[in-house]
This record gives C-alpha cells, structure tokens and sequence, in this order.
C-alpha cells in the first residue's frame, strides 16, 4: 500500500479490482470505510500536522498492545499514541480544514450535517441539536494504532 489520499480525507486502506459487476485493471486505491474510489488530485499537507489514535484517553482493553508503544506510551490503561501524521499510518483520516470532518461535522453536537438534515422528532434516543455548525480543523488527524485488537 503507498498511502494514496482519497477525496473523503481518508488514506487508501486497500485496493479494488471490481466495482459494479466489471473488473478494475489494474487494481485501484480504495477507502472501504467511506466507500471511496477517488484519489485526491490535491491531497493536504500534513506537514506540522500530528494524528492521535481514535481511542487516543480512553483504555481497559483486553491483553493487546498498541502497535506504537514503544514510542507513544500507549498502555493497556490508557491510549496516549500520537505520531506525526501520515497517510501510511493504518487507516488515516485527514481532519484539517476542508476535510469531511471539519465541513461536515457539527461543532455543538458531533453529528454530520445529513444527521441534522433528516432528524425526526426529538425523542429519548441520542438526536443531533438543532442548529449545525460545521467543526472546522480538529487541530488533529486520527489513525488506528491497534490498541483495541484487530479483529
């Protein structure tokens, strides 16, 4: 994998030779958590930029060990990796300005703009709020540094 960057933000995590019934040759860049088949023309900087593991403060995993804890002082009790971004860090998202992150997360409650867009009645379970405001930079990227198992 050479850690193409896709148009969602996210680094290519694998590769695709199908795609609706026809065969790809050859084989393109895939994000498969967003479903994206587009490589970025433009991919972002990420010089200066760090990335924090999704589960980055939080900890009480089973026996695993992070696959940067030698580096970060990640434990089971508690995350703590956060590297230098790179689109070569396993499942990387880009979440500075422009990315899908800061356009289309809401700042007040997290949800995505679509959530805010098809909510119905307020009701017991977790709703977004009512007014979005997009995020903007996180001030930080995310990746998965394997802290939690990989199964």
């Amino acid at each position: 994998m050479s850690g193409e960057m896709m148009t969602c933000g996210c680094a290519a995590q694998g590769v695709c030779s199908g795609i609706g019934g026809r065969i790809v040759e050859p084989p393109i860049p895939v994000c498969i958590t967003h479903n994206c088949v587009e490589v970025a023309s433009a991919p972002p900087s990420l010089d200066e930029r760090r990335a924090r593991c999704t589960y980055f403060g939080t900890g009480g995993f089973r026996s695993y060990a992070c696959n940067y804890q030698a580096r970060t002082g990640c434990s089971k009790k508690r995350c703590a990796c956060e590297l230098p971004s790179a689109s070569t860090l396993p499942f990387f998202e880009y979440r500075g300005p422009g990315s899908r992150e800061a356009v289309e997360g809401c700042a007040h409650c997290g949800y995505f703009r679509v959530a805010h867009e098809n909510a119905g009645p307020r009701g017991g379970k977790a709703q977004p709020c009512r007014h979005f405001e997009p995020r903007g930079d996180r001030g930080y990227d995310c990746f998965y540094c394997g802290c939690a198992g990989w199964d």
